[in-house]
Parts: C-alpha cells; structure tokens; sequence
C-alpha cells in the first residue's frame, strides 16, 4: 500500500493502513483468507497533500502526481506515472499495489492486475476502499447503472462477460453463481428497482455536492 503525503502527516500513515485493513477483513471472502496476505505499507512526502483536480484548475505537487478525471470521468483517479509508483512498491515484494491519496473528495480507480487508488479522507472511504480493491485484485465489474462511467459498450452482445460477478444471462441454468442460488428461486431475480432507483439517485446528488 503506497501513500504519498506531506511529512507533517506522516504519523497519519499507520493509523490509516490499520483502519483500511480492518475494513478489508471484516469482509469476505478476504476475511476468512487473512493469513494468505502480507500488506506493507510504503511511505514517501511529498510537498503537497491532495490530488490533482483539473475541472478545478488545481495542481498538486505529489509523489504519485494522481489526478482526477482520469480516462474523462470526474471521479475516476489514477496516476501515470507508471515509473515512479513501480519504484515505491518495489521497496517491498508486492503482488497488488493500493493507493491512499488524502483527499476529501470522493475518488477512486481500479484496474485488475495492475493497481487501485481511493480517497483516504472521504465519508465514503470504506466503501472506496473495498470497491476499488474488487477491481483491481479481484476482477470484478461495477454493477451500477445510475451514475456515469468512463466506458460505454464495454461488453460485446452476446457474450459472456469474463467478470465473476456480472451475466449476460446467455444460459440461466449454468450461471457462475448456481451454487449460491436458494433453491427454487426466479432467474432473472425480481427486485425492487424502483426503491433502488429512487435511493441511489438521492446519493448520487449528495456525492456531487461533496467533490
């Protein structure tokens, strides 16, 4: 885990790594697998605390140099600076490499195998932080539908997607997850789509109030 923050702040690093940790391991299927991980954490101080934040005009001196609007959404953020985030995490043996960038807006990014970033200062940052971790660990595609992302027809018609968690429901009586199915249960599954709806709309609102 790699955090580029101002010296002043330092003493934040080991508090911040335990708590995310603690989030990671309460839930499954990492909890139950905890004495398979090593998590080291990588610091280096950087003259400025934040990220970049083009649609505001600001940038920010930092190790890492992450920036919001990565691949054209406001909230996607990432580094390109593919050298310098090699150089920190090759301090320790890592597999996965995770970001934790301070910053009060909320922001994150994942990309399977490669590396995961999220907002360390959010009210939301638990949720970042398992989030972005199921993409880039875990492989898994976002399920949601009511806030934009930075991709439109990712997935071919008439293909299965690869992702663990999503379906193009080709063949209903072999999903991926058949084993989890209560018996008997409707496939596809009614839901309550409308409630769902009418929530995540109003918290979609909040979340663009807080950036």
């Amino acid at each position: 885990m790699l955090k580029d923050i101002q010296p002043k702040r330092n003493r934040s690093l080991r508090v911040t790594l335990t708590g995310s940790l603690k989030i990671c391991f309460n839930q499954e299927p990492y909890k139950s697998n905890k004495n398979k991980f090593n998590v080291y954490g990588v610091f280096k101080a950087s003259e400025e605390s934040g990220a970049d934040e083009p649609d505001h005009n600001s940038f920010k001196k930092t190790v890492l140099s992450c920036t919001f609007y990565s691949l054209g959404s406001e909230r996607y953020l990432l580094t390109e600076d593919n050298k310098t985030m090699r150089d920190l995490a090759g301090q320790v043996p890592y597999d996965a490499i995770y970001i934790m960038v301070n910053h009060k807006r909320y922001g994150g990014g994942g990309i399977y195998n490669l590396f995961c970033t999220f907002t360390s200062d959010n009210q939301w940052c638990e949720y970042l932080f398992l989030h972005e971790f199921g993409h880039s660990f875990s492989g898994l595609a976002d399920e949601y539908y009511t806030s934009d992302v930075s991709y439109i027809d990712f997935y071919q018609q008439g293909v299965e997607p690869v992702e663990p968690n999503i379906t193009a429901l080709l063949d209903k009586d072999n999903l991926k997850w058949k084993q989890f199915l209560t018996r008997g249960i409707e496939v596809p599954t009614p839901w309550e789509k409308a409630v769902y709806d009418s929530t995540d709309l109003a918290w979609q609102v909040k979340r663009r109030e807080n950036k």
